[in-house]
C-alpha cells in the first residue's frame, strides 16, 4: 500500500505515513459470513381423523316381500296343479263309461276300415307293380318324377352323311333339335338304327356314335348331350368287333378314344370300334363314307 500524498509505501497496519504524516484511511473488512442456520422443519399440520363411518344398515324389508311373493305364486300354482288333476280323474271316468257304452259301435266301425284300407293296399301294390314292368319312373297316382328320364320314352334316329371327326360330329347333333349322338341303352335301339340304316342304303359306311372314354381311364361309357358320361361300363359289350376295344393303335401309334360301328363283312353283322378322334387323317380313303347318327328325344 502507498502514500496518497507522498508515495511512500506504508506498511499493513501503519495509521500515519512514515514520510510526510498523511494519516492512511483504514479499510474496513468485511465481517465473515456466518453459516446459516438450518431452519427448522415445520410438523406436518395434523390432521384431524374422524372417526369411520358406520356402513348403512339394510333394509331387510324388499327381501320380505319377495320371499312372500314367491310363497303367494307357489301356493297359486300347487293349487291349480290340484284342481286340474281332479278333472284329468273324473274326465277319465267319464271316458271309461264311454268307452264301454260304444265299444261294440268301435268294433265295426275298425273292422270297416280294415277292409278300406286292405283294398286300398292292394290297389297300391297293383300300381306300384304296373310301373315297375312298364319301366317308367312315376309315382303310384300316376304322376311322372321330374328330373328322372323315362326308360321308355320313344326316339328317332337321323342318319348324317358327313366327313368329320367324333367332336365334329357330337358338336353338330346337339345343334339338331332335341337331338344328341346315338346312345345305344338296349339292344333293341341298336337294332332299330341298324334296319334304318340299311333302309336307306347307307350300309357300307362306318358311323360315329356316343361313346368314347376320359383321361386316363380304360372305361367306355355313353355320354348325353351335356358331355356327362352314363350308364354303365361298355367294354364287356358283344357288339365289339373281335379283339376290341384296343385303346391304342399301334400302327399309327395315336391313342384310340372314341367309337364307330360299321357292318363287319366277316362277322356278318354291325360292331362296334374303338378310333382317334381323326379317322380321315389316318384313312383318307374313307372320305365319304363317313357319318353319325343323331338321336332325337320326342
Amino acid at each position: 500500500m502507498f502514500c496518497n500524498k507522498c508515495g511512500q509505501e506504508i506498511k499493513p497496519g501503519a495509521k500515519f505515513c512514515t514520510k510526510c504524516g498523511t494519516p492512511v484511511p483504514q479499510v474496513q473488512q468485511p465481517a465473515p459470513e456466518q453459516p446459516a442456520k438450518p431452519k427448522k422443519a415445520q410438523p406436518a399440520p395434523k390432521q384431524s381423523v374422524t372417526p369411520e363411518q358406520e356402513p348403512p344398515k339394510k333394509n331387510k324389508k324388499p327381501v320380505f316381500v319377495i320371499l312372500v311373493i314367491i310363497l303367494v305364486i307357489l301356493l297359486f300354482v300347487c293349487g291349480g296343479l290340484v284342481g286340474y288333476y281332479i278333472t284329468q280323474i273324473r274326465g277319465n271316468d267319464d271316458t271309461v263309461v264311454s268307452d264301454d257304452n260304444d265299444k261294440d259301435k268301435d268294433t265295426e266301425s275298425l273292422s270297416r276300415e280294415s277292409g278300406k284300407k286292405s283294398k286300398k293296399d292292394s290297389e297300391t301294390e297293383e300300381a306300384t307293380e304296373a310301373v315297375s314292368k312298364k319301366g317308367a319312373h312315376a309315382t303310384v297316382d300316376g304322376t311322372e318324377e321330374s328330373e328322372v328320364k323315362e326308360t321308355n320314352k320313344e326316339h328317332t334316329y337321323q342318319i348324317v352323311v358327313a366327313d368329320v371327326t367324333w367332336t365334329q360330329a357330337y358338336q353338330q347333333a346337339k345343334e339338331v333339335p332335341n337331338g344328341h349322338l346315338a346312345t345305344f341303352e338296349t339292344q333293341e335301339e341298336m337294332d332299330k338304327v341298324i334296319q334304318q340304316i340299311n333302309a336307306e342304303g347307307h350300309n357300307d359306311m362306318i358311323f360315329w356314335i356316343g361313346m368314347t372314354r376320359r383321361g386316363d381311364s380304360t372305361d367306355y361309357q355313353w355320354v348325353d348331350e351335356n358331355g356327362k358320361s352314363e350308364g354303365k361300363m361298355e367294354n364287356s359289350n358283344s357288339n365289339w368287333l373281335q379283339g376290341e376295344p384296343s385303346f391304342y393303335d399301334t400302327d399309327n401309334s395315336k391313342d384310340e378314344y372314341y367309337v364307330d360301328m360299321f357292318y363287319s363283312s366277316s362277322n356278318s353283322r354291325w360292331v362296334w370300334n374303338d378310333v382317334p378322334d381323326d379317322l380321315l387323317a389316318l384313312i383318307p380313303s374313307y372320305s365319304g363314307k363317313v357319318g353319325y347318327i343323331v338321336e332325337i328325344e320326342e
